[in-house]
């Protein structure tokens, strides 16, 4: 299975590549940014996410002041990214237990660890699920990993690459069966793809990159 769900991605990445371009890793946060970041954009747009992850930068001088800071503050700075008080409350446990087991608020480290270690260990931390950990892995660590959010559930399932009943489901098979090579990229595009064409409801079939092989095709 895992070997016809490969080939299937390679093809489906090459046609959505072709519709949407190559898209490349250019983001230059470190792992914990990109934790706190991704923390953010739980549950909001990234619109929103952006502007309460500007807010908290331009708030607190680093990760440290963060930490050392009332809760309530650190809401105060995200109020514009939604559940604030519970996003603020997960960012500072989440620096707290990194500091407490490294002696610093760092991540790298975890660049020499296995992948599934790596993953399980974010995946500890609180407020942290497996698309917020998977994030983290494949955009700031350089480890292979395919988040998976509601749009490239979405696709996947009604193109026939998987069938799954959750988000999770959908990454870990992912996950095992995409060439690192193509992670990112594919990911990117799956989420273009999903926001322009695939809706939820209404689907643009028509002069869809993938039309002639989506099981669903002309199905909304």
């Amino acid at each position: 299975m895992i070997d016809a769900l490969t080939e299937d991605l390679v093809k489906l990445d090459r046609k959505l590549a072709k519709a949407y371009g190559v898209k490349v890793n250019d983001r230059h946060e470190d792992a914990v940014t990109s934790l706190v970041h991704t923390i953010l954009s739980q549950n909001t747009t990234d619109r929103t996410s952006d502007r309460a992850f500007g807010s908290l930068l331009a708030t607190f001088d680093g990760w440290d002041d963060v930490l050392v800071s009332e809760a309530s503050c650190i809401a105060q700075a995200i109020r514009q990214g939604g559940l604030a008080e519970q996003k603020a409350a997960s960012i500072k446990a989440v620096l707290q237990k990194i500091k407490d087991d490294f002696g610093q608020i760092s991540l790298e480290h975890l660049r020499r660890k296995p992948d599934k270690e790596a993953m399980e260990y974010l995946m500890s931390l609180k407020g942290v699920g497996p698309k917020t950990a998977a994030c983290t892995m494949l955009f700031a660590l350089g480890k292979k990993a395919f988040p998976v959010d509601t749009h490239v559930h979405r696709v996947a399932n009604r193109i026939g690459i998987v069938t799954t009943k959750s988000p999770d489901e959908s990454q870990r098979l992912l996950t095992d069966a995409a060439p690192f090579s193509i992670c990112y990229s594919l990911h990117v595009n799956m989420i273009q793809h999903g926001r322009q064409r695939c809706h939820s409801r209404g689907p643009v079939c028509a002069g869809c990159p993938v039309q002639d092989t989506c099981k669903s095709a002309g199905v909304s």
